[in-house]
């Protein structure tokens, strides 16, 4: 494949961006993840602590005019990680996948404790955004390791 015809070409890293099946794949896969597992780790996990603070949020009738901000900034997120990921790959497959994903967490965490200590959030509600942070971004991790490992298995010019 001709990397000039279907690559836009970072202009700080050189990076080629475009042509690359592996990452466009585990850009969806990434994508596809944080929308299911943040739908459901949100509505049906931890809802009931969200009920318990509702001057926090914006009322649930209200969400519908949100829902392409909220659904594509997860999506992003879940793109953007797999970027991340496939950036420092080492081709380790899931155990790789573990370790960035409990350096994802850790990572994301930060901002969750800054929320803490600014809101009047509970320290539960912390608790599982950050034990949601280490689901979503472990197994999402270990995903993007099998993907990654498994095409360079077989597509090794990917």
């Amino acid at each position: 494949m001709n990397d000039k015809k279907c690559s836009i070409t970072c202009p700080v890293s050189g990076f080629k961006f475009g042509c690359n099946p592996t990452l466009w794949t585990g850009m969806v896969v990434m994508a596809v993840w944080f929308l299911a597992f943040e739908w459901f780790w949100h509505t049906k996990v931890i809802a009931d602590l969200y009920r318990e603070m509702p001057a926090l949020w914006r009322p649930e009738a209200d969400l519908k005019q949100y829902c392409t901000w909220l659904w594509g900034g997860i999506a992003l997120t879940g793109v953007m990680a797999a970027y991340i990921f496939f950036k420092g790959h080492e081709n380790a497959g899931c155990r790789e996948g573990v370790r960035y994903g409990v350096v994802m967490t850790l990572f994301v965490s930060g901002p969750m404790l800054v929320c803490y200590a600014v809101q009047p959030i509970s320290m539960k509600l912390l608790q599982m955004w950050v034990l949601g942070s280490a689901i979503e971004f472990i197994v999402g991790g270990c995903l993007l390791g099998c993907i990654f490992k498994c095409c360079k298995k077989h597509c090794p010019a990917t």
